[in-house]
């Protein structure tokens, strides 16, 4: 192993802007993960989990379709206090960043969707959006 490793970068510890609940998405520092444990205090230390699979609030809004597993999913870069929207690729809003990619087919109707993040190696900058 290389002296220079320092870990597997699949996890990372922040300072939490916002209050949270164990499993939701958030964005922090350039990278979208999800929270290992509730956030009960602004400003507490708490674990950012970079990849797996996940069942997260998903929003479709061609409600009449199902959308296929491996569609790539995205979420608006911003902070806030509740778990990340994810939105399908037919209907994402101005800004998104590609977050992950559906890992079962999305039912219609369905208020979770099953997703495998990038992971912190494959996570797009906001500037290179356009890459599919």
């Amino acid at each position: 192993m290389a002296r220079t490793f320092v870990n597997a970068g699949r996890r990372r510890q922040f300072t939490s802007a916002a209050l949270h609940k164990a499993g939701d998405l958030v964005y922090t520092d350039g990278f979208f993960g999800v929270v290992q444990d509730d956030v009960k205090t602004v400003g507490d230390q708490t674990m950012h989990i970079l990849d797996g699979v996940w069942d997260l609030p998903f929003v479709n809004n061609a409600a009449a379709i199902s959308i296929a597993a491996g569609a790539k999913v995205w979420a608006a870069p911003s902070v806030i206090a509740t778990s990340l929207t994810l939105y399908p690729g037919i209907s994402v809003p101005s800004g998104a960043a590609a977050v992950g990619r559906l890992w079962s087919t999305y039912a219609s109707g369905a208020s979770y969707a099953r997703v495998a993040l990038f992971g912190a190696e494959n996570q797009y900058a906001a500037t290179t959006l356009a890459l599919t």
